[in-house]
């Protein structure tokens, strides 16, 4: 009965055991390596995404920096050309007004004027590459951080899936070994109860085991002891017709002597 009772308790834990491990492929789809890789897998994406984003970030301050230079000289142009424009303007008033101006002084004011305006359309040409390549470089900043922090939080969520269900395990563990421990309790308690009874039934083993040892021998010796016994008998009895059989001739022959005394 008490093995018996082990029996069922372990094959309970065995059905426990089991059961969970089930739960957990049901409820995971997936086992500890699995999660181990996954979180490699989540923690290489995140390193990369992370690069990816400083790298973008890098850009993107480098962008607003040159947009910086871009629009200083621009603002730098534009204000020269208003200064060679306001020359120009200056030297055609004074020659309206009757002072001399030279012809030479007058080209010399209108190339200037078109030479800082030439400077003031291209520093703006700059001014708009240099804007359009910072709002590219920012909208990759800002997507490269998105996808950074979607990677961490991937990395976040695969690192505690995996601690989860370590402590799961490490949880069944000790549930397994307390479970062990009270079973191994509750054998020695069974097993100072069945102490007498264990030393009777090795006491009867023991003596049966001598009688299985002894019975043979005991009927081989039986065996002999009639043997021997009948085999005396049976001498006996030839002994004893011998002497019945001398007996008869000596009596005969007494008989026959005395009849010849007779006659």
């Amino acid at each position: 009965a008490h093995l018996i009772a082990k029996l069922e308790k372990d094959a309970t834990l065995a059905l426990r055991v089991m059961r969970y491990f089930e739960k957990v492929l049901e409820g995971d789809k997936e086992s500890l390596a699995q999660h181990e890789e996954r979180r490699k897998a989540a923690e290489a994406r995140a390193a990369e995404e992370e690069a990816k984003r400083q790298a973008a970030e890098k850009a993107a301050e480098e962008a607003r920096k040159a947009l910086e230079e871009a629009e200083a000289r621009r603002v730098a142009a534009e204000e020269q050309a208003e200064a060679r424009r306001l020359e120009a303007e200056k030297a055609e008033k004074a020659k309206e007004a009757g002072q001399p101006v030279s012809e030479e002084k007058k080209k010399m004011l209108l190339e200037a004027v078109e030479k800082a305006e030439a400077t003031e359309k291209a520093a703006e040409k700059q001014a708009k590459d240099s804007r359009k390549a910072f709002e590219e470089a920012e909208e990759e900043r800002v997507k490269a951080t998105e996808d950074a922090e979607a990677a961490k939080e991937e990395k976040k969520d695969a690192e505690e899936s995996e601690e989860k269900l370590k402590k799961d395990v490490e949880k069944l563990a000790e549930e397994l070994k307390e479970e062990s421990k009270e079973s191994g309790e509750e054998d020695d308690v069974n097993a100072d109860h069945d102490d007498e009874g264990s030393e009777a039934k090795s006491g009867w083993i023991g003596t049966t085991k001598v009688l299985i040892f002894l019975i043979p021998l005991l009927l081989l010796l039986l065996g002999l002891l009639v043997f021997f016994v009948i085999r005396g008998r049976r001498k006996a009895e030839v002994k004893d017709d011998i002497s019945i059989g001398e007996a008869n001739a000596k009596s005969k022959n007494t008989k026959t002597a005395a009849g010849l005394d007779i006659d």
